[in-house]
């Protein structure tokens, strides 16, 4: 039979335990945590698309069959630019977010594309949303919103 730790070592061990549920916060595998609308904001630093934009604000439509509707809207100083609309599907699985475009629309013309983007998910809970890209490192915070929320 294996000696007990002498309780010098107790406080430790609990120290070591908080640690490393504090470092690795457990994170919501239930996809239905991530089913409903989201909304985003985040300056845009480059011209998009050939254009001059200042700002991207974005509302996620996340469905329950997993299918998914992504509206973009540019801005510069305030002034909308141009509208884009994805149209495909999400899935979130080991604290990996991932959508898959299979539409896109701008400017009143619909093409097919297969743009796949990862995202690491850094926090989320009932009202927020914190997210990284896992080939760029550009990091998205997204608000849950109504389902019957329209961009600004």
């Amino acid at each position: 039979m294996p000696k007990p730790l002498p309780m010098r070592f107790l406080p430790f061990l609990l120290a070591l335990a908080l640690g490393l549920l504090l470092a690795h916060p457990s994170r919501a595998q239930d996809t239905s945590s991530l089913v409903g609308s989201w909304y985003g904001e985040l300056a845009v630093p480059e011209a998009k698309g050939g254009n001059p934009v200042n700002l991207r604000k974005w509302l996620r439509i996340n469905r329950p069959d997993g299918t998914q509707t992504i509206t973009f809207r540019f801005y510069l100083d305030g002034r909308l630019q141009w509208e884009q609309v994805w149209v495909g599907t999400w899935a979130y699985r080991d604290g990996v977010y991932s959508t898959q475009c299979q539409s896109l629309s701008a400017g009143g013309r619909s093409r097919p594309c297969s743009d796949r983007r990862t995202y690491g998910v850094d926090r989320i809970d009932a009202k927020e949303m914190v997210y990284t890209n896992r080939a760029t490192g550009e990091r998205f915070t997204v608000k849950r919103v109504p389902d019957d929320y329209r961009l600004p």
